[in-house]
C-alpha cells in the first residue's frame, strides 16, 4: 500500500458537536436505585471533512482514528484510539471504514477502544477533547500527518455515561427508603422530608418527586384499563401546574401548558377526527382554537377576552364557513363555500340577513328584515338572459320591477321619471316623466312641403319589419298658412300627402306617424293581480327547486376534557 503525505494545511476538518438523546429520567432516577437502567455506551457523531481550500473531500470510504484527550492541545490521551480502517471488531476498538459523501460523515463512537477501555472512562474528568485523524484516503493510500486541528470539546451529554457508574449512596447516610403500602417513600435522613415516592395505585403505578420545601413538583401516573391512560404533571414550587400530559379515556393524548396563575394557557388534544389546540388568556378564557376535522380540513377560531367568538371557521356536511362576529358576539358576516362550487355571503345586523349574495342573486333588507332590493339572474331557469331587479318600499311592497325573459326586457313602476340639468338655471334640474299608453307604440315625425299639390314621405327602411300593419295613424298639421291636406295609406314604408284642387299646391306641413311594435306580444292593459302573483311565484319556485340547499348554521369544534 502506498503512502500519501498530507502536509500541514492540506485539509481541514469541521465536526459537529456530538448528539446524544437520553431521557431525562436517566439523570433523575438512576442514583435512587441500586439496579439502575443500563445505558448503552454508544453515541452518534457527525462531521465534515474539507480540503485546504474549503471544498469537501471526494466521496468514498476513508480510514479514521478517534481518541479523547484531557486538553485542547497536548495533554494526555484518556481514551482511544478507536480505529475505523476496515476491520469490524467493536469490542476491541476496531470498526469498518467511514463513508464520506459531500464531505459529510457520521459514525458511532464506543463502546471500547483498542485497549479495551470503555468510552465512559473518558468522562470522569472535567474536560474531554475529541481528536480525529485521517489515516487512509478514499483510494486506499496511507495518510501521514492527517490529524484534524483543533480538537473538539465534548459538552454535557456524554457525561451521562458516568452517571450509571456512580456508586449507590448508603441509605443510612443520606436517605431513608421506607416501605409503605404498595410501594415505598424516599426521605431525607437529615430532616425527614419526603423526596420521592413510588406507589402502586388502583389506577396504576404512581411516581412523585418533591421539592425541598415539600411541594410536589413532578408526578408520573400509569393508567387503568377502561379509563384514562398515563399522565405526567410538572409543577412549580407552589404546586401550580406548569405542564400536564395524559391520555384520555378514548386513548387520545392531551397536552396542557398552564399560565403563571394556574389557568390553562395552551391545550392540545387529539381526537379520532383530528387534533385541537386552544390558547387561553390570563383569565382562562379561550381566545384561539385551531383544529383539524376529518376529511374537511382545518379550522381556526378567534375569540375575545370573554370567550365570545370574533372569527370562526367551521364546517357542516360538505359546506365550509367563515364567520365574523361583533363585540357582542353576534354574527355579522357569514361566508359559505359549498361542495358544488357555490359561494354565499351573508351580511347581518342583529343576526338578520341584511345582505345576501350568491351566484346570480343579490338581496338587501332593512333593519327589520323587510326586503329593499333584490337582484338575480337565474342560472337554473331554462330562460335566456333572465335577469331580475326588484325594489320595495318600507312595507315590503314591490314598487320597481325590471327583468328579462325569453330575450325581452321589462320595466314596471308606478311612475317613470328622468331628470336632466336645467338649461338656463344653474343648480336646477328638469324633472320629466315618460308618456304612457295602453300599447307598445313607436312614433316618427318630420316636416315637408307639397310640390304640385303632392308630397311623398319615406319612413325608415326598417319600419315595415318593426311595426304591425294595423292601427297605423298619421297626423298632419299645416304650417305658414292653411290648406285642406290628407294622406294615403302607408305602403312599403311610404305614404303620400295631397291637397284638393282648391288647396295651396306648395303648402308646408308637419307630420307624425304612430304604429304598434310587431316584434313583441301585444300589451294586455288590464291584468289580474292574482295572475301576476302566480306567475312570479312560479318563477321563484323553479329557481328555489334548482338552487343548492345551504344550511347557514355552523358546527363547532368539540371542547374535549381539560383535566
Amino acid at each position: 500500500m502506498s503512502k500519501r503525505s498530507f502536509q500541514k494545511g492540506d485539509f481541514t476538518g469541521k465536526v459537529f458537536s456530538p448528539v446524544l438523546l437520553l431521557s431525562f429520567f436517566v439523570f433523575v432516577f438512576l442514583p435512587l436505585f441500586s439496579q439502575g437502567v443500563e445505558v448503552p455506551e454508544l453515541f452518534n457523531y457527525q462531521g465534515l471533512l474539507l480540503d485546504s481550500v474549503g471544498a469537501p473531500l471526494p466521496d468514498g470510504e476513508y480510514g479514521l482514528q478517534f481518541s479523547v484527550h484531557n486538553a485542547e492541545e497536548g495533554g494526555l490521551m484518556i481514551w482511544g484510539p478507536q480505529v475505523c480502517e476496515g476491520v469490524n471488531d467493536p469490542e476491541n476498538g476496531l470498526h469498518s471504514k467511514v463513508l464520506v459523501k459531500n464531505g459529510e460523515f457520521h459514525l458511532v463512537l464506543g463502546p471500547k477502544d483498542t485497549y479495551g477501555a470503555e468510552i465512559s472512562t473518558a468522562f470522569t474528568q472535567d474536560n474531554a477533547w475529541l481528536e480525529i485523524e485521517v489515516t487512509i484516503d478514499k483510494d486506499g493510500n496511507s495518510v501521514t500527518d492527517g490529524i484534524i486541528k483543533p480538537r473538539q470539546r465534548f459538552l454535557s451529554a456524554p457525561y451521562a455515561f458516568y452517571s450509571r457508574r456512580i456508586p449507590m449512596v448508603d441509605p443510612d447516610e443520606d436517605a431513608k427508603i421506607i416501605n409503605v403500602e404498595d410501594g415505598f417513600d424516599i426521605k431525607s435522613s437529615q430532616d425527614g422530608t419526603l423526596r420521592a415516592s413510588l406507589i402502586g395505585k388502583e389506577y396504576g403505578g404512581e411516581l412523585k418527586c418533591y421539592h425541598t420545601n415539600g411541594a410536589e413538583t413532578l408526578a408520573l401516573r400509569g393508567g387503568k384499563s377502561g379509563y384514562t391512560g398515563g399522565r405526567f404533571d410538572l409543577r412549580d414550587t407552589n404546586e401550580q401546574n406548569l405542564i400536564t400530559m395524559h391520555a384520555m379515556s378514548n386513548g387520545n393524548p392531551e397536552h396542557i401548558m398552564y399560565q403563571k396563575d394556574g389557568h390553562h394557557g395552551i391545550i392540545s388534544s387529539v381526537y379520532d377526527n383530528g387534533g385541537i389546540v386552544k390558547c387561553c388568556n390570563s383569565s382562562g378564557a379561550k381566545t384561539v382554537q385551531i383544529w383539524g376535522y376529518g376529511a374537511y380540513g382545518g379550522c381556526i377560531n378567534l375569540y375575545n377576552h370573554s370567550g365570545q367568538p370574533l372569527l370562526e371557521t367551521s364546517h357542516k356536511a360538505s359546506n365550509h364557513y367563515l364567520n365574523f362576529y361583533n363585540i357582542y358576539g353576534k354574527q355579522c358576516v357569514n361566508l359559505i363555500g359549498v361542495h358544488n362550487d357555490w359561494g354565499y355571503i351573508y351580511l347581518k345586523n342583529n343576526e338578520v340577513d341584511n345582505v345576501k349574495i350568491y351566484p346570480g342573486f343579490f338581496e338587501l333588507k332593512n333593519s327589520t328584515g323587510v326586503v329593499d332590493m333584490r337582484l338575480y339572474n337565474d342560472p337554473w331557469l331554462d330562460l335566456y338572459n333572465n335577469g331580475d331587479i326588484n325594489m320595495y318600499d318600507n312595507n315590503g311592497t314591490r314598487q320597481v320591477h325590471i327583468y328579462t325573459t325569453n330575450g325581452h326586457g321589462y320595466i314596471y313602476a308606478n311612475e317613470k321619471h328622468f331628470q336632466i340639468p336645467h338649461p338656463t338655471k344653474p343648480g336646477m334640474v328638469l324633472d320629466h316623466a315618460c308618456i304612457e299608453g295602453p300599447e307598445l307604440a313607436v312614433f316618427y315625425r318630420g316636416e315637408a312641403q307639397l310640390n304640385g299639390g303632392v308630397a311623398e314621405i319615406a319612413l325608415p327602411e326598417y319600419f315595415e319589419a318593426l311595426t304591425r300593419k294595423e292601427n297605423r295613424t298619421v297626423q298632419l298639421t299645416c304650417k305658414n298658412g292653411w290648406a285642406p291636406i290628407f294622406y294615403e295609406d302607408i305602403i312599403n314604408g311610404k305614404f303620400k300627402v295631397k291637397t284638393t284642387d282648391q288647396g295651396n299646391p306648395s303648402q308646408e306641413f308637419s307630420w307624425e306617424v304612430k304604429a304598434v311594435r310587431a316584434d313583441v306580444d301585444p300589451l294586455q292593459p288590464e291584468q289580474s293581480e292574482q295572475e301576476l302573483k302566480e306567475a312570479e311565484s312560479s318563477r321563484r319556485a323553479k329557481r328555489e327547486r334548482t338552487s343548492p340547499d345551504v344550511d347557514t348554521q355552523t358546527d363547532h369544534a368539540p371542547e374535549g376534557p381539560t383535566q
